[in-house]
């Protein structure tokens, strides 16, 4: 039986990120292998595989840093190619090695950060509110020049977090810790529990080691990569 155009477009609005015959090449090279995949609302999705198979290639695509040789995004319902504005909106992204305004201090890099969304006058709430919940308020004149990796990582899922989006995503580059690792638990609970109920997708090549939620907290996947084609994890032995 055909689904009917209300049940498409709820099925479509449940799911964060719609990826569709994903591809990217880089002239001969196939990195990514038409990826195919839906992450739910309020699921923890993360990608595992070694180096080099494709993960933070197809990652990028689907933040919409890099346009794929083919396929489709969705975010939240949006088209990245067609849509872009309205999907990027909905769309914070982590990723570890980004630079910061070092002579800023936290509060000021979130008001710079609101100037470039264009956020009304709620986001000085909300950037108290992530301010207190990763720990932050506490040093509220020290300059990011003066921050800890970990406090760098904390002022990167501020900001990631400040224009209230739908989706996060996030990447680890460091070994076998994800890109929320030096996060107290505590403080990464507490944003998710409070002020966030989206999706969150994250690639990690410490397949043994790949932190996922526990049983019951919103966790799923993983997705396995290997030479840019998905499979289920654990993947199927040869």
């Amino acid at each position: 039986m055909r689904k009917s155009v209300a049940e498409s477009l709820w099925s479509s609005l449940r799911s964060r990120i719609e990826v569709a015959n994903l591809t990217q090449r880089f002239g001969a090279r196939l990195a990514v292998d038409r990826l195919s995949l839906s992450i739910p609302h309020g699921m923890f999705y993360g990608i595992v595989g070694p180096n080099g198979a494709g993960k933070t290639t197809a990652l990028t695509a689907m933040c919409g840093l890099r346009r794929p040789t083919a396929g489709s995004v969705r975010v939240a319902g949006h088209d990245l190619r067609t849509a872009r504005e309205a999907a990027l909106a909905q769309l914070g992204v982590m990723m570890d090695g980004l630079s910061l305004p070092e002579r800023l201090t936290a509060g000021e890099v979130l008001r710079y950060s609101a100037g470039l969304h264009g956020l009304d006058g709620g986001w000085r709430a909300r950037a108290d509110d992530l301010l207190e919940i990763l720990g932050l308020d506490a040093v509220p004149r020290t300059l990011i020049v003066e921050y800890s990796t970990g406090m760098r990582k904390k002022i990167n899922l501020a900001l990631a977090l400040l224009h209230r989006p739908r989706v996060l995503a996030g990447r680890a580059v460091r070994g076998d810790r994800p890109g929320l690792g030096p996060l107290h638990r505590a403080s990464a609970h507490a944003v998710r529990r409070r002020r966030w109920h989206g999706g969150h997708v994250e690639p990690h090549h410490g397949i043994r080691r790949a932190h996922l939620p526990p049983d019951g907290s919103g966790g799923g996947g993983p997705g396995y990569c290997s030479r840019g084609r998905w499979s289920r994890w654990p993947p199927a032995r040869r």
